[in-house]
């Protein structure tokens, strides 16, 4: 064990002549931090000799060695990295040494390195190209300081006790980068691959920095100003809004780019609007046959939805094209209107923004309609149990979903109804588990019921209630075993 501390005490005593030889103007091996932090320090016990600090900069070079007493060795550098010279300073003497970081925006905490300065933070001056600093902590060697509000690019100055020390190098006032911002995009619309322009702020001029999805596709950015993202839209992009990601922050425009076939692509005149299922109904007017109105509207996968078409004028022309496209802007229904009605679209494939395109025929001056969009209410009814309920809408269809035994013999029951207009004829069809029929009952205008044949499989079985056009209809429902004997 004495020996052990015998060659440690040599040891740390022969870094220490190093040191102090270095600091008088000797060559010799400058110590190398692990890392690159700002500042490094080494502490020794009281009988291997003095403690000693290092300071580095913000490339991991050595700036700065401590004795205990607070002197120094100040090593200053060349802008190649060559070390011009190691002074040495007193503790007594104010030094800037170097600062950390060396650019930022105004709030930016920077830290000071140097020697001299006073440990009450408000005894020592600090000024960024003349503009008051406030300092936020202070030792001898280290002042802590906050770029404040209108601070510009320029040298620091620290004064304390009399004397003032000015840095060698500015400090750099740089913005925060913005966060990106969306003002536009044309086209509003289009099929995959097609060029989008989207115009605002904050994009980043290297265009792998940039995200851009249309809907929840991403597209392909091809080019990038600060102002200015161009994009091609994915083969299977989707209906819906344009997003935009960047390294600083994203953004979501107000408007969807709507994918449709090229011939229903929107033109300036043409109106684009946003419809809510199972929401109010909207008034539509198209001044004549050379033009369409483009409605979006959210569809979960497997849901059933209707488009009623009421307060119909088509403006002298016979009839107008109703036209359902998919969120990948395949076409999936096209209806002919020629009157008030409602028009069932298959169960939705894909989830997302459907868009519906409805356009009069030639000719056509002044169409107008209301229309509303509703989804198929659905549940489940139990043999032997309660009456279930279709809430009326209009255009409104019901599907009721029920377990079924091969063999089995059952009842159905509309233990009430009403409609308007007022007797109107409901039909109910049974489907079976593949989705074939079964049977239908017709033409109830009232309370009543119905017998089903002899199910010919087990498995789940529906009830599908389908309102004619635009009635709206109220009706319960009772499914019962047959009692036999």
């Amino acid at each position: 064990m004495k020996r052990a501390l015998i060659f440690r005490r040599v040891d740390i005593l022969a870094l220490w002549f190093f040191l102090l030889l270095a600091a008088c103007g000797g060559e010799g091996v400058v110590p190398q931090p692990d890392a690159m932090p700002a500042v490094a320090s080494v502490s020794m016990t009281a009988d291997a000799g003095p403690p000693i600090q290092y300071a580095y900069d913000e490339v991991g070079r050595l700036i700065v060695v401590y004795d205990k007493t607070g002197a120094s060795a100040h090593y200053v550098y060349d802008e190649g990295g060559n070390t011009l010279e190691v002074r040495r300073v007193t503790a007594s003497d104010l030094a800037i040494y170097d600062f950390a970081p060396k650019s930022g925006p105004v709030g930016t905490q920077v830290t000071i390195t140097g020697s001299g300065f006073n440990t009450t933070p408000a005894n020592n001056t600090v000024k960024l190209n003349g503009l008051d600093v406030i300092v936020n902590a202070a030792n001898s060697q280290r002042l802590v300081v906050t770029l404040p509000t209108g601070a510009a690019t320029g040298k620091l100055s620290v004064t304390t006790a009399g004397q003032t020390e000015v840095s060698r190098e500015d400090l750099v006032i740089a913005d925060l980068p913005l966060a990106p911002s969306i003002s536009g995009f044309s086209p509003q619309s289009g099929q995959g691959g097609a060029q989008l322009t989207i115009s605002g702020t904050g994009f980043s001029l290297d265009p792998i920095n940039n995200r851009v999805f249309v809907g929840d596709i991403q597209a392909h950015v091809t080019s990038a100003t600060p102002t200015q993202l161009v994009a091609t839209v994915s083969s299977v992009g989707a209906t819906g809004r344009v997003r935009v990601s960047t390294p600083h922050g994203r953004v979501t425009s107000s408007q969807d780019f709507i994918m449709v076939q090229s011939n229903d692509v929107p033109s300036s005149t043409d109106l684009s609007l946003q419809a809510v299922v199972d929401g109010p109904s909207m008034d539509v007017e198209v001044a004549d046959g050379t033009r369409k109105a483009l409605v979006v509207f959210h569809v979960s996968r497997s849901e059933q939805v209707s488009i009623a078409v009421t307060a119909l004028t088509l403006g002298g022309s016979s009839s107008a094209s109703l036209r359902i496209y998919d969120p990948a802007g395949t076409l999936v229904s096209t209806f002919s209107v020629y009157a008030p009605g409602a028009f069932d679209l298959p169960p939705a494939q894909k989830h997302g923004l459907y868009t519906a395109v409805l356009q009069p025929g030639s000719g056509a001056v002044g169409f107008r309609a209301s229309l509303s969009w509703t989804r198929e209410q659905r549940g489940a009814i139990i043999v032997d149990g309660a009456v279930v309920s279709l809430a009326g809408r209009s255009g409104r269809n019901g599907r009721y979903t029920f377990s079924g035994t091969a063999g089995e013999k059952l009842g159905l029951g509309v233990t009430s109804l009403t409609t308007t207009p007022s007797g109107q004829n409901i039909s109910i069809t049974i489907l079976k588990p593949n989705g074939a029929q079964l049977t239908n009952c017709f033409s109830l205008t009232a309370a009543g019921s119905c017998n089903l044949p002899a199910l010919p499989e087990t498995g789940t079985y529906s009830i599908f209630i389908d309102p004619p056009g635009i009635t709206t209809a109220s009706l319960g429902l009772l499914l019962s075993r047959t009692v036999e004997g």
